[in-house]
C-alpha cells in the first residue's frame, strides 16, 4: 500500500483535495495544510521550479501530513531519477500518449526487479540511508512511491486501456484542460464529449485497479466524484492569487467610483 492509499484510508472517503503550485512558496503549502488540504502537487512541466525546490517542498508536506505529488517534465532518466530522489509521495509524468512513456517511468522510478531505478543511499528518497539494509530500502521504497501517468490526448484515451495494464503503474490523472484541446472542444470542461472521454479512462483505471485523479473547477468536483475518483485538485497558486488581486482592485474601484 502506497502513501496516497494509506491517506485515503485514513480520510476514510474519497477523493482527497489538492492545491498545485507553480512557484516555490513554502507559506502557500503551509497554509494550505492549515486550511485542510489533503495534497499539494509541485508542477515541473510549466513552471521553473527546481528539484531542490521541489525536495524542499515535498519534505514540508510530509512534515504537515500532506501527500506531495512532482510533475516531472518527461519520462527521461535523469527527469525521473531527480524527481524521484525528491522524495515525493507522487511522481506524475505528462503526455503519457503511449505505453511506452508508462514502461519507461516504471523502468527509472523503480528498483529492481520491478525496474532498474539507480541507487544512491544518502538522499531524502531513501530515508538518508537510515533503514539499513539497501534491500529493504529497495523494497520500502517501491511499495510507498506511486506512479501516475497523465492521460490527456485522445490519442492516450484511445490507448487507456493498454496504458493502465503497464505492470508498476499506479495511478493515471486525467488532464481535461489538455484533453479538450485535442479533442477540438478547447476549455469546455463540461462539454458532454469530454467526460464521454474520461469516462473510457475512469474504466480502463477501474479495471486495471489504479488510482484515479484529475484537476479542475469545483463546479465540475460533483461530475468527478460520480467517476469514483481518489484524487482531485482544485487549487492553484497563481490563481489563487490572480482571484485575490482581481477581487481586491474591483471592490476598489467601486468604492471610489460610489
Amino acid at each position: 500500500m502506497n502513501r496516497v492509499q494509506r491517506k485515503l484510508a485514513a480520510v476514510g472517503k474519497a477523493p482527497l483535495l489538492g492545491a498545485s503550485m507553480c512557484r516555490y512558496d513554502p507559506d502557500f503549502v503551509e497554509l494550505a495544510a492549515i486550511l485542510g488540504y489533503h495534497a499539494v502537487w509541485v508542477d515541473m512541466e510549466h513552471s521553473p521550479v527546481s528539484y531542490r525546490e521541489a525536495a524542499d517542498l515535498c519534505r514540508l508536506a510530509y512534515a504537515f501530513d500532506m501527500v506531495s505529488m512532482v510533475r516531472i517534465p518527461n519520462a527521461d532518466r535523469d527527469h525521473v531519477l531527480h524527481g524521484m530522489e525528491c522524495g515525493p509521495d507522487i511522481i506524475d509524468v505528462p503526455m503519457a500518449n503511449s505505453p511506452d512513456v508508462a514502461r519507461a517511468l516504471v523502468e527509472h522510478g523503480r528498483y529492481a526487479p520491478q525496474g532498474n531505478r539507480g541507487y544512491f543511499g544518502a538522499l531524502r528518497s531513501t530515508r538518508f540511508g537510515t533503514l539499513g539494509d539497501p534491500a529493504v530500502t529497495h523494497e520500502r521504497t517501491n511499495e510507498d512511491v506511486c506512479l501516475m501517468i497523465q492521460i490527456e490526448t485522445i490519442q492516450a484515451v484511445e490507448q487507456a486501456r493498454e496504458l493502465c495494464q503497464v505492470p508498476g503503474i499506479d495511478a493515471i490523472l486525467i488532464g481535461p484542460g489538455d484533453l479538450s484541446v485535442t479533442m477540438g472542444i478547447t476549455g469546455q470542461l463540461d462539454h458532454p464529449a469530454l467526460f464521454a472521454a474520461a469516462d473510457r479512462a475512469v474504466a480502463a483505471a477501474q479495471e486495471a485497479g489504479k488510482l484515479i485523479a484529475t484537476t479542475g473547477p469545483i463546479p465540475l468536483l460533483s461530475e468527478w466524484v460520480k467517476r469514483d475518483i481518489d484524487l482531485y485538485f482544485i487549487a492553484n497558486d497563481l490563481a489563487c492569487l490572480r482571484t485575490a488581486l482581481e477581487r481586491a482592485i474591483v471592490e476598489a474601484r467601486a468604492v471610489l467610483q460610489s
